[in-house]
């Protein structure tokens, strides 16, 4: 499935799901709830597919995709894009609590103020061209979290 198809299943499954008035999946006969906030069996099944398919497909990032911006490091380029959307919703009214530290392996900053999320949605979709593009985007008021090309993962949280 290219990830247009994935795309556009996922937002046929989710308009289904509304539907049946759910929330939540199965995979291999287990239910989890969908899109919840915290870093859920959901997500972490999302992010060990993507490594799979890494893993079992090692030319992938590098294969014309222009992964590698400027020929930086790929965890170079993934921090440099998280670090950008922390830049523009501070320029945007945020306030920056604390910046980047390292919990668990995440790399987390925190802000104060609801994120502008259509800034962020349009910066991640790559419509600011400075800005290397980013797996997996989650946005909310309250949260970004963004996977690099390197699998490694960065959270901006928001407090009121």
């Amino acid at each position: 499935m290219t990830p247009f198809e994935a795309k556009d299943a996922g937002t046929m499954a989710e308009a289904n799901m509304r539907k049946m008035g759910i929330d939540w999946v199965t995979f291999e006969g287990r239910r989890m709830p969908y899109r919840s906030k915290e870093k859920a069996a959901h997500y972490r099944l999302i992010v060990a597919a993507k490594r799979a398919k890494l893993e079992q497909n090692p030319g992938v990032r590098d294969r014309g995709l222009d992964l590698n911006p400027d020929e930086r490091p790929i965890e170079e380029a993934g921090f440099q894009a998280a670090r950008a959307l922390l830049d523009r919703v501070i320029a945007h009214g945020c306030v920056l609590d604390y910046g980047w530290v390292d919990r668990d392996g995440v790399k987390v900053a925190t802000v104060r103020g609801p994120i502008p999320v259509a800034l962020v949605l349009a910066q991640v979709s790559g419509s600011v061209a400075h800005i290397p593009r980013i797996n997996m985007p989650e946005v909310g008021p309250d949260a970004i979290r963004v996977v690099g090309f390197a699998l490694e993962e960065y959270v901006i949280n928001a407090l009121p």
